[in-house]
């Protein structure tokens, strides 16, 4: 709770000293953040090898303090000084989706149950009961329509990957995986500034920006599974309408689909409701699942998967990182 400036501490402990080390923040899309960052420095010749890391410790504060801290990424001068936490801002979007496109409450309870589900077979997963919609729709109340079981958890943890040049990779391993697509896209940061708050602009953008350089015309067929960054069950059903998986407001009738087993296996690992929400960790440990999955090694293998999707997100979709990982 004391430390700051952590990157140090770790650039000391692992000898890092005198290569760069550099902290990346971008909310809770600050792991993906990190991911990109790597990528251009890569593509743009200045390093050949770079290690990406994120964490966080959450259980240092009490779930009232860690809402406060998170809900000061929202504007502290408009939104945070009236009370606005993230959970309302989503509440929000929820209700007025339930407005627009006739979306219940047992809708978002199924992404949960799926997902909490999952985490059951993954080693690393928080999560370690199995539940039902009635579970979901009989939990807690926090803020309408969300209850507590539609909410992702609150955690400690850490996730590590290394990204390298195609040309190293190959030099390390017969078998890499390699980013085909990565894009970035951001919206305002008061959802009284957006134009519509049933859907995430942002995620149109960086999806567009992921598939155009990946090569992807139709996601549904092009991609073999994905991670979601359900934050809140609701953010994963806006997403599939985002990323281009199906048309705004036709998000219930993909939810089958998400299963493993389905079209588009969405959040094998149990997301971050169910493997759990570090959230400098959460969006590396989404992308190692994709990079389990094309290799052949998640505790909820996708048979055949050659191709993932990993989706970031940060603010209430005020910064979202699109990428396309491929075998």
């Amino acid at each position: 709770a004391r430390q700051v400036a952590e990157e140090w501490i770790i650039q000391d402990y692992i000898g890092h000293i005198p290569r760069a080390a550099f902290r990346v923040e971008n909310g809770g899309g600050s792991g993906a953040s990190a991911f990109y960052t790597a990528y251009s420095l890569i593509k743009g010749g200045l390093s050949d090898v770079v290690l990406v890391a994120g964490w966080e410790k959450m259980s240092l504060y009490r779930t009232l303090m860690a809402n406060e801290l998170i809900a000061r990424g929202l504007d502290v001068d408009f939104d945070f000084d009236v009370g606005a936490i993230y959970t309302a801002c989503y509440a929000m979007m929820a209700v007025r989706r339930m407005h627009v496109y006739g979306e219940r409450e047992e809708d978002f309870a199924r992404i949960a149950v799926k997902n909490r589900n999952n985490a059951l077979k993954n080693p690393k997963g928080q999560w370690k009961r199995r539940i039902t919609v009635e579970d979901v729709l009989e939990s807690r109340l926090i803020a309408y329509p969300l209850k507590v079981l539609d909410c992702s958890l609150i955690s400690d943890g850490a996730a590590v990957l290394i990204l390298s040049s195609v040309e190293r990779a190959k030099e390390i391993t017969d078998d890499p995986v390699i980013v085909e697509g990565i894009g970035i896209g951001t919206d305002t940061m008061r959802l009284g500034d957006r134009a519509e708050i049933t859907n995430f602009p942002a995620c149109r953008v960086a999806a567009r920006r992921a598939y155009r350089m990946a090569g992807i015309d139709d996601p549904v067929r092009d991609l073999d599974c994905a991670e979601i960054y359900d934050s809140f069950d609701t953010v994963e059903l806006q997403t599939y309408e985002d990323l281009g998986f199906v048309k705004k407001g036709k998000g219930v009738e993909f939810i089958e689909e998400t299963e493993i087993g389905g079209r588009l296996p969405v959040n094998m690992s149990g997301g971050l409701e169910g493997m759990g929400h570090p959230i400098g960790a959460s969006p590396i440990a989404e992308i190692a699942e994709i990079f389990w999955q094309l290799r052949g090694e998640s505790c909820n293998q996708v048979d055949g998967a050659e191709r993932g999707l990993v989706h970031s997100h940060g603010g209430a979709g005020t910064a979202v990182v699109v990428s396309v990982l491929g075998r």
